[in-house]
């Protein structure tokens, strides 16, 4: 089944002279557990390189201008290169209004003719990420009920999934960076 863990279970009748002997297993086992370390540090070096990636652009657009618009939009095109995602976009919660306020500058080149776009905490997958401090990704919105169209009907733009978090500083949630529409599979 598409996106489920698989694994296989077998069952066998082994006479009891020909069961493995305790050496053998502890062999085997001391074996799968390299095998598993192995493959975590892989994957684990693998999210760091992407990480250092993103953080190594960050940087070098953080001392290559000046201006905050540019800035953004360096970090957010590397961000939406290295997740592969159609588009990136930033939401800052407005303190006064309780609303997420997606300005411009803080949203990918699809949406720049789009007015700064407000939500009210708990509206839509960004509003709810917002509201809850936790992280969604959602691979087909259309069947999501927290999803809020009406940015899609305001610039013709068609999201179908979300991977959206919580942006957080001293364990107070002030905005979400969500990227839309992953370009091959899935977030």
């Amino acid at each position: 089944v598409d996106g489920a863990p698989w694994g296989a279970i077998c069952l066998l009748d082994v006479p009891q002279e020909a069961l493995p002997q305790a050496a053998f297993l502890a062999g085997v086992s001391s074996f799968t557990g390299l095998a598993l370390g192995l493959l975590t540090n892989k994957a684990h070096a693998a999210r760091q390189e992407v990480e250092y990636g993103i953080v190594s652009d960050v940087g070098q657009s953080l001392t290559s201008t000046l201006s905050l618009d540019e800035i953004f939009e360096k970090i957010l095109s590397s961000v939406r290169t290295t997740i592969d995602a159609s588009e990136v976009s930033v939401g800052l919660i407005d303190e006064e209004t309780q609303e997420i306020v997606l300005e411009k500058s803080l949203m990918g080149p699809e949406f720049s003719e789009l007015p700064p776009v407000r939500l009210k905490l708990g509206q839509g997958i960004a509003g709810w990420v917002g509201a809850t401090g936790q992280p969604l990704n959602v691979p087909e919105v259309s069947q999501d009920p927290r999803w809020f169209s009406g940015v899609d009907q305001t610039s013709g733009f068609v999201t179908r999934s979300i991977l959206c978090v919580p942006l957080v500083v001293k364990d107070q949630v002030i905005g979400i960076m969500e990227a839309v529409n992953k370009r091959s599979g899935h977030f």
